[in-house]
């Protein structure tokens, strides 16, 4: 059997350079890369998606070696001889060296001592010599380049391959050809990339050529005649899904009208509409977007493939320009092609272009991974058998889609007794006293027909970018061509609802199994969380529901149910709990608090014990009637590995996935919360009763009365037997608060005592120092895993480091934020690693005060930690005081006394004497801060989070640099951010300007270097100025940039101030903006490159690079 490897210097993008679509084209098994950045993590998340895995190896924070190889091969052997520069790899009897030798004569001697001695000795251990592959950055015969033999000749590897009997695989074939791969504008064309194979593998060669790519390296491509490779087929996804990007393709409304309309005249041809939607129009909407995909795929397949023949053909000719306008095109098809990706991401789209890309890439496959289960731990061992995980994940979700789970008085986890569940009703009396109701007239509302109003609705307030059900069809189909299908939507939800009866596919859905253990661990059955996958045409209508249903939960509900409250959020019941922690302790009781875990509560909601409330609550027969029918003969089947499982039926569970099941959830769960808080005694401060509080399925308690435990108890028994509810007994845990505290007694022997209880995403201790102490170090510790992620990701420019630490690092700080003050050393500590990943130890450096700016203030845009943190805790004691509840009862009682003078409305008759730490704090926020806004009762609702951060940093300084020069500061910093400036250009200019670039006279000031002075310019300071606008090296370089500048119209005439024109500051013509900063950054970043390369800049060089990186929207002449 042939295998087809490829060799490729990927010239350290992180797109490969259009590598996959060679690869998917030729079918390759095995690919070598070198000068790569991808982490293992980071290629295999890329290339996994069409079947392959990876392994890199990288040489530090330096490029290196990379393996890529189907699923389907078995890798014997992986050995690092040289990080980043030899990887050994043994597959079966065949065994391969993937080498990247150091370039450039500057790295001559390293380059021979890696051939002679590293490379050499360990090929000598091998009784069969590997094939070597790669780049050799060096040539052994003057056929392999044009220019300049004796500098690119190497001696040590010509040693290496006579010594050991290795043969030149092109050479082989082709003695004379001359062909290079190394094809750069001003370096002389080498084959740099070449196969040297061992005597014993020599014949096994079948064909050899070089392929053109997006990189400045062609790349090596040949076929050996083995039987490596296992004939197992490449893994693809489970079912269709919609490529959404071909939804704003010119041609798709054009082409989908046709078919509308051919569909149309078919409707009359069925029994029904909702039949037709599902026999005909449903399957050729598929059908025509598959076809659809398809005809551009091959269009984009064919175009691709003639551009790549183009790029060759112009690296043959060395014609550059028409080199960098073929690159242009091609980079454009393969980020539209990225877009397919976003569907399966489920994120939204990032400004921020240089990271989408990898963004989206990661996304999926971290998404994929998360949702294709293809290990499973079944009876403490690790199993992949896909026949044995279906079995058991098809026996325990069956088992849990009916009931069948039940408590054990011998166990302190549920049971499977294999029976369905019966409700018993003759409890229900007892669980419906006190439910609230609603109104006549808010009923009636409910049971009107769909309208086309709300379908729309529906549609304009689902979230995008979600998987959908098994057609494949997600929202945003729907939403294209919502004017033409929307009318029939409606005419198909209500001819069903009216028949009582959905139609096959509204009631069939596609389940992933989301692991809940940590990342890297094999979860066992019952720690995957289902997610069901439902058609979209479904989960309008559902949506249309939850609209209707949402909006008077409020009314119904009387629980401390907190996520149903409309002006109440999570953090109140936090809020509630630190109340309580410090009323115990200041007051020296004995109380607790304990948590309790309900067994995959939305899987063992009811839907008959649901209607028996909604009807008790006041809904119509019509309505409940409705949503039974939603949930009336449905079932699923399980996303494993590469396929789909049996399907299961489901007579209990509102599906995660639904529009509808948190709703009725929370109304499912509400007669068991209502009668806690009627039942149990709780403890009163002051006058607030505070027991349960709950936020969905998440229910806790605190009291002071240990008979609660044995009332709360036998509530959960007896609602177990109406609705089948079940606790996880061996999660439910109690705190010992106050005199209880350690308390490890208690009366409920199933209920242990705990050190702390997360509750609400707060790890609640027995004292609130406690408390934010320990939180917020849990909150350190993943702020700075977080970074350590994102340090070997390709995130190379200050731009792209201050978008990670915004999006995805002090995202993790601003939930905690808003309840637990952040202690100053937290504070600290976070701008301690957030300093340390920005600058990644280099001596050019801001103060983060200055960071914390706005770009258009010559900052980064960072958030102020601090200020951000108070106002966001400020902000939930604004929400608290806005509405009148216990959380606003139990703030005002200890800070009633302060804050009467401007909040006499609601200061409560008993308050504390006593202001605990926690309560200060509140106290100091709003008493000592300077806001815009005065905090009075009557103002509460003009408080906005953004406006108060406003407030806290408005005392903010400017940088230190404006004290420096006197120029436009307003013009340079806009100037600096424009879309022109690259992000590496920016990176260095955004220096220079704040005048921290490290030149010999701030080196000098450091103590980094001996006089300041310029090493080519005898007794002249080297500050910012001189080296990039009179040093002997740049000047002939910086004049051809000002003669472009007058050139282009930008400035009138070379008669003007160079260190202004370097800063972005000189009057200039606005209209030419654009020019001005692309010019003057790519001038800066040029003469930056050139001297960390060691070379000298050139007129004719600086030229090449511009014409390379001119942005496609702007006309210039260089």
């Amino acid at each position: 059997m042939g295998i087809n490897i490829i060799s490729h210097n990927i010239a350290h993008t992180y797109n490969l350079c259009g590598l996959l679509d060679i690869m998917r084209m030729d079918d390759t098994d095995i690919v070598f890369i070198q000068e790569t950045s991808h982490t293992t993590n980071e290629l295999t998340n890329l290339v996994q998606r069409i079947g392959y895995s990876a392994f890199t190896s990288l040489d530090g924070d330096k490029p290196g070696v990379g393996l890529i190889y189907k699923t389907s091969i078995q890798i014997d052997e992986i050995h690092v001889w040289q990080p980043g520069r030899l990887l050994f790899v043994r597959i079966g009897a065949i065994s391969y060296v993937n080498v990247y030798a150091y370039s450039g004569n500057n790295n001559k001697h390293e380059r021979n001592i890696m051939f002679s001695e590293t490379l050499f000795r360990n090929l000598s251990t091998k009784s069969l010599l590997p094939v070597l592959v790669g780049d050799f950055n060096c040539i052994l015969s003057n056929l392999d380049t044009t220019d300049n033999f004796n500098q690119k000749y190497c001696q040590a590897l010509k040693d290496l391959v006579q010594t050991l009997d290795y043969t030149d695989g092109f050479r082989k074939l082709y003695p004379n050809n001359l062909e290079y791969t190394f094809l750069r504008k001003n370096c002389a064309p080498s084959r740099l990339d070449r196969v040297y194979l061992p005597c014993h593998l020599e014949d096994k060669l079948v064909s050899i050529c070089h392929k053109q790519t997006l990189s400045d390296h062609r790349l090596v491509s040949f076929d050996l005649d083995l039987d490596s490779v296992p004939d197992r087929p490449v893994r693809h996804s489970a079912y269709w899904k919609l490529n959404i990007s071909i939804l704003k393709h010119r041609d798709f409304e054009q082409n989908f009208f046709k078919l509308w309309q051919f569909l149309l005249t078919k409707e009359d041809s069925y029994e029904s509409t909702q039949i037709w939607w599902q026999e005909l129009a449903k399957p050729k909407f598929k059908e025509f977007c598959i076809r659809f995909s398809q005809v551009l795929s091959n269009g984009r397949r064919g175009l691709k493939a003639f551009l790549f023949e183009a790029l060759n053909q112009a690296t043959i000719e060395e014609d550059y320009e028409e080199i960098k306008e073929i690159r242009a095109k091609l980079r454009q098809i393969i980020n539209e092609e990225a877009m397919g990706f976003i569907i399966r991401s489920k994120e939204k789209e990032r400004d921020d272009e240089e990271m989408a890309s990898v963004y989206h890439h990661n996304k999926e496959c971290k998404n994929g991974a998360k949702s294709t289960l293809t290990k499973l731990k079944i009876g403490g061992n690790i199993v992949d058998d896909p026949v044995k995980i279906e079995d058991v994940v098809v026996h325990f979700f069956s088992s849990l889609f009916n009931g069948h789970h039940r408590s054990d008085a011998n166990s302190t986890s549920p049971i499977d007794t294999g029976q369905p569940f019966v409700p018993d009703f003759s409890l229900l009396p007892d669980f419906l006293k006190d439910l609230g109701s609603i109104d006549k007239a808010t009923a009636d509302g409910l049971d009107q027909a769909i309208s086309l109003d709300e379908v729309k609705l529906a549609l304009k307030s689902c979230a995008k970018n979600k998987s959908p059900g098994l057609d494949g069809l997600p929202y945003e189909f729907y939403i294209k061509v919502q004017d033409l299908v929307a009318p029939v939507l409606v005419k198909i939800y209500n001819n069903q609802l009216e028949a009582g009866v959905l139609i096959p596919s509204f009631r069939k859905g596609v389940t992933k199994l989301i692991p809940k253990v940590g990342h890297g661990t094999i979860p066992d059955v019952t720690q995957v969380r289902p997610i069901t996958l439902l058609p979209d045409d479904f989960k309008i209508m559902a949506k249309v529901f939850s609209n209707r249903l949402t909006p008077i939960l409020d009314e119904v509900l009387t629980s401390n149910q907190l996520c149903a409250k409309t002006e109440s959020n999570i953090l109140f019941g936090a809020t509630d709990f630190i109340s309580v922690i410090d009323y115990i302790n200041e007051r020296g009781l004995n109380g607790y608090i304990v948590s309790f875990d309900l067994f995959k509560a939305y899987d063992k909601a009811n839907i008959q014990v649901i209607a028996k409330i909604m009807k008790c609550m006041g809904f119509s027969d019509k309505f409940i009637g409705w949503i039974e029918c939603l949930h009336k003969d449905i079932q699923t089947v399980f996303i494993l590995g590469d396929g789909l499982s049996a399907p299961v039926n489901i007579t209990v569970s509102v599906r995660q996935g639904d529009p509808l099941a948190m709703a009725l959830f929370i109304i499912f769960i509400e007669p068991l919360l209502v009668q806690i808080m009627k039942q149990v005694v709780g403890l009163f401060i002051g006058r607030i009763k505070q027991a349960n509080e709950a936020w969905v399925d998440d229910v806790s308690l605190a009291s002071s009365k240990i008979e609660d435990l044995e009332k709360i108890s036998i509530l959960f028994d007896k609602y177990e037997r109406l609705s089948g509810t079940v606790l996880n007994k061996a999660k439910c845990k109690v705190l010992g608060l106050g005199g209880w505290q350690g308390k490890q007694v208690w009366p409920i022997p199933w209920i242990k005592p705990a050190e702390s209880l997360k509750i609400f995403g707060i790890t609640f201790h027995s004292t609130v120092q406690e408390t934010i102490k320990e939180t917020w170090l849990e909150c350190e510790d993943k702020f700075n895993k977080c970074l350590l992620s994102w340090k070997a990701k390709p995130v190379h420019t200050l731009s792209q480091r201050a978008f990670v630490l915004k999006v995805f690092a002090t995202s993790k700080l601003w939930y905690l934020a808003q309840i637990l003050p952040i202690p100053k050393k937290t504070i600290e500590y976070i701008e301690k690693l957030v300093g340390f990943f920005l600058w990644r130890g280099h001596l050019e450096r801001l103060p983060l005060q200055e960071l914390y700016l706005d770009t258009k203030q010559g900052g980064l845009g960072l958030p102020n930690i601090s200020a951000k943190a108070d106002s966001l805790f400020l902000m939930h004691i604004i929400r608290i005081l806005r509405v009148d509840c216990p959380t606003r009862d139990h703030l005002m009682y200890w800070t009633g006394i302060s804050l009467r003078d401007i909040l006499p409305e609601i200061v409560p008759v008993l308050r504390s004497e006593n202001i605990t730490p926690y309560f200060k704090h509140v106290l100091n926020l709003i008493k000592d801060s300077s806001l815009s806004v005065e905090v009075r009762l009557e103002n509460l609702h003009l408080f906005k989070s953004k406006s108060i951060y406003e407030d806290f940093t408005s005392t903010c300084v400017p940088p230190k640099v404006e004290d420096k020069f006197n120029i436009d500061w307003e013009l340079v910093w806009q100037r600096l951010n424009l879309g022109v400036v690259s992000s590496d250009a920016k990176d260095v200019l955004f220096m220079v300007v704040h005048d921290i670039y490290p030149n010999k006279q701030r080196l000098f000031r450091m103590g980094k270097h001996n006089t300041g002075c310029c090493p080519n310019c005898r007794g002249k300071i080297q500050d910012n100025k001189h080296l990039f606008t009179e040093c002997t090296l740049t000047k002939s370089v910086w004049i051809f940039v000002k003669n472009k500048l007058v050139y282009n119209k930008v400035i009138k005439n070379l008669i003007v101030d160079d260190f202004e024109l370097l800063m972005l500051a000189s009057n200039i013509d606005e209209a030419k903006k654009d020019h001005f900063s692309y010019l003057i950054s790519m001038y800066v970043l040029y003469i930056h490159k050139s001297f960390r390369n060691d070379t000298r800049p050139k007129v004719n060089d600086f030229r090449c690079f511009l014409l390379e990186n001119i942005p496609s929207t702007l006309a210039i002449s260089v």
